[in-house]
């Protein structure tokens, strides 16, 4: 979380480091990831960012949950202008892969061993992006069921379906720099997963 010190200033600085070293990411990769490397970009020297986080590791604590702040408020927006199911779910996938387009080094966060080595707390803050996500596929396609009326489909197995698309173009884009958000993709992908839950 990002840390409540004197003003807006160190807000405001703190936010510029997290989006630099998104920017960061998204370029170099996680070896590309140093303090030095994002005190360089920004213009300070490194001792300063010390200031704002004590460490490498404490970055990239408040960079997964910086990250998925965003990443929730762009996902919310799309669900609660969007007016029912499935275009809901059709509206989320939507939001939250044109999101990681436009802030690719967030693909890292959600992808790359390299960035936790193995450390439990950094691996642990990885699993609770993916959770957030995954918790927010298990409400949508809730309320999409019982919108259909088909109570008897099991939400999990439905979400679990989602994530796996999720993630399957998360990976693709990944490895082949190619863009996430495909729209004439995901339309087919939810009608056919809205023809089985209305079948």
């Amino acid at each position: 979380m990002i840390t409540n010190r004197k003003g807006d200033n160190m807000k405001q600085r703190q936010i510029q480091i997290l989006d630099t070293a998104l920017s960061i990411l998204a370029e170099s990769g996680s070896s590309g990831l140093t303090l030095r490397n994002i005190a360089e970009r920004i213009g300070v020297s490194e001792p300063a960012i010390y200031k704002y986080f004590k460490s490498k590791d404490e970055l990239l604590l408040n960079l997964y949950e910086y990250s998925w702040q965003k990443m929730s408020k762009a996902i919310k927006l799309a669900i609660e202008t969007t007016e029912g199911y499935p275009k809901k779910i059709e509206s989320f996938l939507q939001a939250f892969f044109e999101y990681l387009d436009k802030h690719r080094g967030v693909n890292l966060l959600l992808l790359s061993e390299a960035l936790y080595r193995n450390e439990p707390h950094l691996k642990s803050a990885m699993g609770r992006l993916w959770s957030n996500v995954e918790n927010t596929v298990k409400s949508v396609v809730a309320k999409a069921i019982e919108e259909s009326e088909r109570t008897s489909i099991d939400t999990n197995v439905l979400s679990l379906m989602i994530m796996g698309f999720i993630q399957a173009n998360v990976t693709k884009s990944h490895l082949f720099g190619t863009p996430i958000a495909d729209e004439e993709k995901i339309k087919n992908f939810v009608e056919i997963l809205w023809r089985g839950i209305s079948a």
